[in-house]
């Protein structure tokens, strides 16, 4: 669509572009500034004359672009505004050479930079392989810089020697400064950046939420993470910054450098331009490299922080029934300004199953047993929650978390995440914490996929929250498992290693009781033989009413769909007791879950009435049901003849809806 119009995905997606790009003054008066006003200090080394070889956080991850991907994201996720219903993020890949990358390292004093990396590399062999590696591509004409930017986000808020976000990302280590129940907890994510590039430099732009004296716009600053060095009998730590000189900073030696705000040029040389006034964040590593060696070309770059920003991250990428997802991603790459690749990142190209799974979910598409590949049951599976003894406290909870199984199909093998035959763990944050296999499978189990929705992910209760709050200390820095940790220990009665491992054992029962219910597919290949092999008999609750036929059915002059005649089967129930039904009619789409109408009328022909709800209602001996059924056409998402339509019944239970 993008394409046929003329304008670029993010334009489409997120308005981008909409608004003006000229600066308000001559940006080459703003540039002869910073020149003027912009320099590096190096904090120096300590008196005890101590040594930091390195910075043991950039040792926490690997160093690759997954990783990457899914840390910062992470804090992405964490820091959209309380007040946006979603965060936008945009991730570029930008490949520099020639002139482009002869002005950006004059923008940064790259010469005076230099020095320090020459000295860093001959004091430490292995952070001087990997400086020695970039200055080499440096010299060769090619320079790789990944930039970061968050939209409708707090952005780097607070003062600039003081306690804040600011000062947690540009100058302290292992600051965290977030929520409870936010998806990172221990401010290991920032280190991702630095060590991703192969200088250990970062620059920093941001539009703050909340001003810091009166200022929100363009607040840059680079920061330059290396083990201690010397140059000429001089000792520096390592650390260093990019910023305005600090007036108020009388110390001996070089005064240390500040924040440099509202100056046009200085985000544009550095590739650091917000295209949208919204508040937030944006970081440009310079140098940037997967250090894994999978990938070296800004193409394959480009797809493989999809993919792994898809992966991680899709249920936070799936709209809700009445909101828009939480985390809207759109992925680039660039050489010399020249866009290549723009990818806006759908969540159902990489995880289709499982979107679709957690769509059925959100739209109460669910049915009591796998009959068919696509089906999913829903079920709950309680977490006994320790009494908290560390504040907040709190006494024991038991909480329901949701369990989703749905039936695989033979294409979902096609890479390895999306493997059939594992449970994707997640809380409150919407992002994947772990994804186990499911061993010990019946004998006959039909493939399928898992999904655990945990505390505030499966509903905003006092449980639910206790929950997150309880998984989130459970969880180590990576944030990819569930297990016990200190924090558990320190904050909560013993048991809660305990607690967790039971509740992943109960999930893992749970689908082995699902997934060993018979599948109704008696054609030829695999399923059949399934069916002959099957050792566990079926329960009867995975047999439940199906529309059986639609026998007339069309498209009336006002567009509405008519359901002349649908027949539904009834099994027995054992409770002794009839049915109680609710017809749905779906729009069917290319992928994700199919899209329910409303009716504008529906009308029982044999073995059933309707009741005051407006729900069949059948007797306890009827076998089918008939009815007939319209559509009401202001809520089809398309015309009626442009798409397939899917007739279904939705079945109420004790006030249950499946």
């Amino acid at each position: 669509m993008a394409d046929f119009l003329g304008v670029t995905p993010g334009y489409l997606q997120f308005g981008e572009g909409a608004m003006a790009n000229s600066p308000g003054e001559d940006l080459e008066a703003q540039r002869q500034q910073y020149r003027d006003d912009l320099t590096w200090y190096w904090r120096p080394a300590p008196r005890d004359r101590g040594r930091e070889l390195g910075n043991a956080a950039a040792y926490a991850f690997e160093t690759d672009i997954p990783t990457l991907a899914r840390e910062s994201a992470q804090n992405i996720s964490d820091e959209k505004l309380e007040t946006a219903p979603t965060v936008q993020a945009r991730y570029t890949i930008s490949e520099l050479s020639g002139d482009a990358l002869e002005e950006f390292l004059d923008a940064i004093q790259f010469s005076r930079v230099r020095p320090h990396l020459e000295a860093a590399s001959a004091m430490n062999r292995k952070a001087g392989n990997v400086i020695g590696r970039g200055l080499a591509e440096v010299d060769g004409g090619r320079l790789l810089v990944i930039r970061v930017d968050d939209f409708d986000a707090n952005g780097l808020t607070g003062p600039e020697f003081d306690r804040g976000r600011y000062m947690a990302v540009v100058r302290n280590i292992l600051d965290s400064q977030k929520g409870e129940t936010a998806g990172g907890s221990f401010g290991l994510g920032w280190a991702t950046f630095p060590s991703t590039s192969q200088f250990g430099l970062v620059l920093c732009n941001s539009v703050l939420s909340v001003a810091e004296d009166g200022r929100t716009n363009n607040r840059f600053m680079g920061v330059i993470d290396l083990p201690w060095h010397s140059i000429d009998d001089e000792e520096f730590a390592g650390r260093g910054w990019y910023g305005a000189v600090d007036p108020g900073d009388t110390a001996d030696g070089p005064r240390r450098t500040v924040s440099y705000w509202e100056n046009e040029a200085i985000v544009r040389d550095t590739l650091l331009h917000r295209t949208d006034p919204r508040p937030g964040a944006s970081f440009s590593i310079v140098g940037a490299y997967d250090a894994s060696g999978a990938v070296s070309e800004i193409e394959e770059m480009a797809e493989k922080f999809s993919e792994s920003l898809a992966d991680n991250f899709w249920p936070a990428m799936v709209d809700q029934p009445e909101e828009p997802a939480r985390l809207q991603v759109i992925v680039r790459a660039e050489r010399n300004g020249h866009r290549v690749v723009e990818n806006y990142v759908n969540p159902r190209r990489y995880q289709p199953a499982k979107v679709a799974a957690f769509e059925k979910h959100l739209n109460d598409d669910v049915v009591e047993g796998l009959d068919e590949t696509g089906d999913v049951v829903r079920r709950s599976v309680t977490l006994r929650v320790p009494r908290r003894t560390a504040e907040p406290s709190h006494d024991p909870y038991e909480h329901e978390a949701v369990l989703l199984v749905t039936q695989a199909s033979d294409d979902d093998a096609s890479r390895p995440s999306t493997a059939p035959g594992a449970v994707t763990y997640l809380r409150g944050s919407h992002m994947v914490i772990n994804t186990p296999k499911v061993g010990a499978l019946p004998i006959g189990a039909r493939s399928f996929h898992a999904i655990v929705l945990a505390g505030e992910a499966a509903g905003d209760t006092p449980d639910a929250r206790a929950a997150d709050r309880f998984l989130r200390a459970s969880e180590p820095p990576a944030h990819n498992k569930w297990t016990g940790t200190s924090e558990i220990t320190s904050s909560y009665v013993r048991g809660g290693k305990t607690a967790i491992e039971m509740f992943d054992a109960d999930v893992k029962k749970a689908v082995r009781e699902i997934i060993r219910q018979p599948s109704r597919d008696l054609s030829d290949g695999p399923e059949a033989l399934k069916e002959l092999i099957r050792i566990v008999p079926p329960p009867p609750s995975g047999k439940r009413p199906r529309v059986k036929s639609v026998r007339d059915h069309e498209v009336d002059e006002d567009g509405a769909w008519v359901i002349t005649e649908a027949t539904v089967t009834l099994p027995k129930r054992q409770n002794g007791r009839g049915w109680t039904l609710t017809p749905v009619l779906r729009f069917g789409t290319e992928s994700g879950a199919a899209i329910p109408v409303r009716w504008s009328s529906i009308e029982p022909l044999s073995r059933c009435e309707i009741d005051d709800k407006g729900r069949l209602v059948t007797p306890s001996s009827a076998r089918t049901a008939t009815f007939t059924a319209i559509t009401d056409p202001s809520t089809h998402p398309v015309g009626a003849r442009r798409a397939k339509v899917l007739v279904d019944v939705r079945i109420h239970t004790d006030e249950v809806d499946s």
